[in-house]
């Protein structure tokens, strides 16, 4: 796995060929979570994805401006 970090790092400094930067340390490293076995900046991104799914939930069953139209 490729640690998102690290990989920001490198395309910050343009170094697009080197990938021993980018590997993941996992328990070494600060965003490893031990108990899910995952980067927290992964999970972050999941997490976020299904707060998007939710609130377009939430959009879709609010009223539209044509239901209340005469």
């Amino acid at each position: 796995m490729n640690c998102p970090i690290a990989r920001a790092g490198q395309l910050a400094r343009k170094q697009y060929d080197t990938d021993e930067l980018s590997d993941c340390i996992k328990e070494e490293c600060a965003w490893w979570q031990s108990e899910l076995q995952n980067c927290i900046v992964y999970q972050a991104g999941m997490e976020i994805g299904t707060l998007c799914l939710f609130l377009e939930d939430i959009k879709n069953k609010m009223p539209h401006e044509e239901q209340f139209r005469k």
